[in-house]
C-alpha cells in the first residue's frame, strides 16, 4: 500500500469537510507487514476504525502468510497490532481472521487472539472456499469445521448469559 497516498486522501478530504458540511470517516485495513509508530499514530488519528488482518494462531498465519525470505510473519506483526491497538485505548479496530481449510479448528485462532488481548474478533470465513474444500474432504474433516462453528456458539451464549450489558462477546458477525 502506497501510505503517503492515504495520507494525502486523508488530507484532502479533510480539507472538504467544512466547504460540504461533512464529517468524513475513514477505515483502514492493514496485514501490519509496514505498520511502524509514525503510521500508527496518523491511523489512529485519523482513521475512525481499523481492520487487522491476520489468518488465525502463530502456526496458521506462518504457514501461509510468508515474508519474501520464506519464513513466517506472525512474530513481526503481533506485536504491532499490540501497540497500535494499546495506542487506540482498545477502541474501533477488530482483529479479521480469515479462516480457510488450513483452520477448520478456527475457534481455536478466537480464543487465541481473545487470548493475546484483543477483545473486537471477527470471523471471516471464506465460505465459498471452505464449501469446495469441505466437499473433497473426509466427513471428519467437515466434522471438525462443525464442532468449531458449536464450540463458538456455545462460548457466545455461555457468555451472553453471564455477561454484564457492559460486557460483549469479541466477536463481530
Amino acid at each position: 500500500m502506497n501510505f503517503e497516498v492515504v495520507k494525502q486522501i486523508v488530507e484532502y478530504a479533510r480539507s472538504k469537510e467544512k466547504e460540504y458540511n461533512k464529517n468524513f470517516r475513514f477505515t483502514i485495513t492493514t496485514n501490519g507487514m509496514l505498520l511502524n509508530d509514525d503510521k500508527i499514530d496518523f491511523i489512529n488519528k485519523e482513521m475512525s476504525n481499523v481492520v487487522l488482518s491476520i489468518d488465525g494462531r502463530k502456526s496458521v498465519n506462518d504457514g501461509v502468510r510468508k515474508c519474501i525470505n520464506g519464513d513466517g510473519c506472525y512474530d513481526i506483526i503481533m506485536p504491532k497490532f499490540k501497540t497500535l491497538v494499546e495506542k487506540r485505548n482498545h477502541d474501533q479496530y477488530y482483529v479479521r481472521g480469515t479462516f480457510t481449510k488450513y483452520n477448520l479448528d478456527f475457534a481455536d485462532d478466537v480464543f487465541h487472539f481473545y487470548e493475546e488481548g484483543f477483545d473486537q474478533i471477527s470471523v471471516e470465513l471464506q465460505l465459498l472456499l471452505i464449501a469446495k474444500c469441505l466437499t473433497q474432504l473426509p466427513n471428519v474433516t467437515f466434522l471438525k469445521f462443525l464442532l468449531s462453528m458449536i464450540i463458538l456458539q456455545r462460548e457466545f451464549l455461555k457468555t451472553m448469559r453471564t455477561a454484564s450489558t457492559s460486557t460483549s462477546f469479541p466477536l463481530h458477525a
